[in-house]
């Protein structure tokens, strides 16, 4: 999959567009490794082969050369803190917006809360992008200074764009081409990344959160799936997924063994189970 720099930079670096430096390398262990190196705000680092990209929990995430597209975007944090946990959230709002009008097939992709990107192959979701935001080591610090730096967060997105079957890097994962679409080049897919990212960005940074959870709502197939929360203390939780709070979290009606409360995650692996029509939900 081709990608070039100079193309990139001069649809990302203009007057219009908030974005200030591109990185393009050839290789490199892992974009968001790099971009946490020396974060800066406005900074997009991409790259042709990804040796050792990273998921959520430390995960391993790798694939063939010239077979994903990978990026990294530095951003600001909002001022609220609160706001924070809708980062993640954001970026897969923007992948799925980029990808439906790429692709003009905007139904064929959707999101598994918090931020799994899916398409739609052979009447199956399927994993098709991961995603990790990182907050910048120290970002926020300013001990002494009269005003502390604004905190930086690095946003990794990882597309599997024409990875063959055996390739793919867990299962229910696809790529593009599997499911069914052209492979775009990897100009024109990080460009549209980035363009999608900073408009939702700029929404979200400036608190206009009502527009921002109806289209997050829209996008998520989680809505009204039954599933299984896999919590960090190793504890699971049932029922049905109900809302996405204001904060982002899931709300989930309970069933099982917990009893039929409703309850609100702010964290953990959601599966989605087999609904009663026989269709298995992503």
């Amino acid at each position: 999959m081709a990608l070039s720099e100079t193309p990139i930079r001069e649809a990302l670096v203009t007057a219009s567009q908030p974005w200030r430096e591109v990185e393009c390398h050839d290789e490199i262990d892992s974009t968001n490794a790099q971009s946490l190196i020396d974060p800066r705000p406005w900074r997009v680092v991409t790259s042709r082969h990804q040796r050792a990209g990273r998921g959520r929990r430390d995960r391993s995430w790798d694939s063939p050369p010239g077979t994903s597209m990978v990026l990294s975007m530095t951003v600001p944090m909002a001022a609220d803190p609160q706001r924070w946990g809708w980062l993640p959230l954001v970026t897969g709002l923007a992948v799925v917006d980029a990808l439906g009008a790429m692709t003009g097939a905007a139904e064929r992709f959707a999101l598994k809360w918090p931020n799994d990107v899916l398409a739609e192959e052979g009447g199956r979701w399927l994993k098709l992008c991961g995603i990790l935001c990182e907050l910048a080591p120290g970002a926020g610090a300013g001990a002494g200074a009269e005003q502390a730096p604004t905190p930086l967060v690095v946003a990794g997105v990882g597309v599997n764009v024409a990875i063959a079957r055996q390739d793919l890097p867990v299962p229910g994962a696809t790529s593009l081409t599997l499911a069914g679409h052209p492979a775009p080049s990897g100009d024109a897919l990080v460009v549209a990344v980035a363009q999608a990212f900073a408009r939702w960005h700029r929404q979200w940074y400036a608190g206009a959160m009502a527009d921002l959870l109806a289209a997050y709502r829209t996008r998520c197939c989680t809505l009204g799936a039954q599933v299984a929360v896999h919590l960090p203390d190793g504890s699971t939780s049932h029922g049905e997924a109900l809302d996405i709070a204001p904060g982002g979290e899931l709300v989930v009606q309970g069933s099982g063994p917990e009893g039929a409360q409703r309850r609100t995650f702010a964290a953990g692996d959601v599966v989605h189970l087999r609904l009663a029509d026989g269709m298995i939900r992503p």
